[in-house]
């Protein structure tokens, strides 16, 4: 793999680690925990995870296995989604830049052609929390904002109105449809 595709897969890996393994008693704890489930030893997972070696077709396999995802997904680098991941939002609780506490969705927010999007998908992008987000790149912010964006045109295309508009608003087939 390349030192790119490397890199994705160390930030996904990251990402479970810190979602699925970081409370104890929650499939175990840590790096061992991870391990563990994708069927790994703790030291080539820690090795990988350190740079040291590089990630192999098991540990691709592994990663793509247990986030339900294709090989292709993962070695695109490009964002999708994390079914196992706890979203929240409340509509209450919108950060303000000053107090978001995500600071690279802050640089995105921070961007002129910010204010462009319509206020309904700025104040649901701005509320919105999840375990692993501050593991998100300015990218993968961006990703989600036109996601949001995309959605909010569909459901202004398909009548509804505008201020409904929320993570209710996206459910589909019994889950969220995350962006």
């Amino acid at each position: 793999m390349t030192p790119a595709q490397n890199e994705t897969i160390r930030k996904l890996v990251g990402t479970i680690i810190h979602r699925d393994f970081s409370r104890k008693g929650a499939h175990g704890a840590g790096l061992t925990g991870a391990a563990k489930a994708l069927g790994l030893s703790q030291a080539t997972l820690s090795d990988f995870m350190n740079g040291h070696r590089g990630g192999g077709v098991r540990l691709l396999l592994a990663v793509a296995a247990y986030e339900k995802v294709s090989v292709d997904q993962i070695l695109s680098g490009m964002p999708f989604e994390v079914s196992q991941a706890p979203l929240k939002q409340d509509p209450q609780q919108r950060f303000h830049v000053h107090e978001d506490p995500y600071p690279l969705r802050v640089e995105v927010r921070k961007k002129p052609w910010y204010q462009e999007y319509p206020e309904p998908v700025r104040a649901l992008f701005e509320s919105i929390f999840f375990e692993g987000a501050e593991l998100n790149d300015a990218y993968d912010w961006m990703k989600w904002l036109e996601k949001l964006n995309q959605r909010f045109k569909e459901w202004c295309e398909q009548g509804h109105e505008e201020e409904q508009f929320s993570f209710k608003s996206l459910k589909t087939r019994g889950r969220r449809s995350l962006p």
